[in-house]
């Protein structure tokens, strides 16, 4: 089921991501004058998972193979970057991190990004594919700054190694939203395998 999205005569916003026993949705409230308003709701019904679960497999290759081919070709060895990636911080920021990071990154960014941002530039702006690109390249800057390290080579590999999963997560998300909170699911088991990696290289 693809996301239905309708906009009324007060103008709210309906948005519905289905999951596999109900739906996501996302009431925006827009009045003059006054803050836009933000609601989520999940609702119970029952669904088909494995379908969606299914349409998720390219994005493993997408994350690996840019990540390795990247590294390689700038750092000549993947385990520099890797160096660079994950350094030793306090024992207590990683136990912490362990825990938030992949929480609140999985809660937040892939529904902000392709749920919240996508859908109102592509009603915005006359061509949403520029719309799709333009939110794709800004989510993949953002990783730039997971460290900020002012390389040009580690800057260039954080930026174009997210580049084509940014890409695919964005088309899948816009033709079948059902796959969103799989995908919210995904990110924060990668997002707990970087923590972990934090962990072990903590003082």
């Amino acid at each position: 089921m693809a996301q239905v999205g309708r906009m009324v005569a007060d103008r709210r916003r309906v948005e519905q991501y289905p999951v596999a026993r109900g739906s996501l949705v996302i009431h925006t409230r827009r009045r003059p004058a006054t803050p836009c308003r933000v609601r989520v709701e999940w609702r119970r019904h029952e669904a088909r998972s494995t379908a969606a679960c299914g349409r998720l497999a390219p994005h493993g290759s997408a994350a690996l193979i840019p990540n390795l081919v990247l590294a390689n070709a700038l750092f000549n060895d993947s385990s520099d970057a890797l160096a660079l990636l994950v350094q030793p911080i306090p024992m207590w920021a990683a136990v912490i991190g362990l825990v938030a990071f992949p929480v609140t990154m999985a809660v937040a960014e892939l529904p902000t990004y392709y749920g919240l941002i996508l859908p109102r530039l592509q009603e915005t702006w006359s061509n949403r594919w520029i719309a799709l690109c333009v939110v794709v390249a800004w989510h993949a800057a953002q990783h730039v700054t997971l460290p900020l390290i002012f390389d040009v080579r580690f800057i260039a590999w954080r930026f174009f190694m997210f580049l084509p999963l940014a890409f695919l997560v964005a088309v899948a998300v816009q033709r079948r939203g059902s796959v969103l909170p799989y995908l919210m699911v995904v990110h924060g088991l990668l997002d707990t395998g970087a923590a972990y990696l934090v962990l072990m290289s903590a003082n």
